[in-house]
């Protein structure tokens, strides 16, 4: 694992955040422009991606489950 996490998504930065870390830089990607935030890797950090992993692959299992009962 590097030293540094690149997070390209806003709703995991906000997570992140939220959850008491800071990022150290803002920038833009210089071809595409988009948005990232730079975090010092850390066992903290460790800990809360794996948790976002958690929650996308319970929300994606709800979701799905849903779309299958409006099919019927």
């Amino acid at each position: 694992m590097g030293r540094f996490y690149f997070c390209y998504s806003r709703p995991l930065m906000n997570f992140l955040c939220d959850k008491g870390l800071e990022y150290i830089l803002f920038a833009r990607h210089p071809a595409t422009l988009k948005r990232y935030w730079v975090f010092e890797n850390s066992e903290d950090l460790s800990i809360l991606l794996n948790e976002w992993s958690e929650r996308k692959a319970v929300s994606a299992f709800l979701i799905d489950n849903n779309e299958r009962k409006e099919d019927k």
